[in-house]
């Protein structure tokens, strides 16, 4: 995903993006990680 994000500033924004997001969420850490991982597997 890192090498991804290196090559494609689209894909390093909307990361960004996601990651901001999730900090104003107000999920648990469990449930965070496990949508960070879903969407890791589905740009894979």
């Amino acid at each position: 995903m890192v090498r991804t994000m290196a090559h494609s500033p689209a894909v390093l924004g909307g990361y960004l993006q996601l990651s901001r997001g999730m900090k104003r969420a107000k999920l648990d850490r469990r449930t965070s990680e496990l949508v960070s991982i879903a969407l890791q597997v589905h740009q894979g």
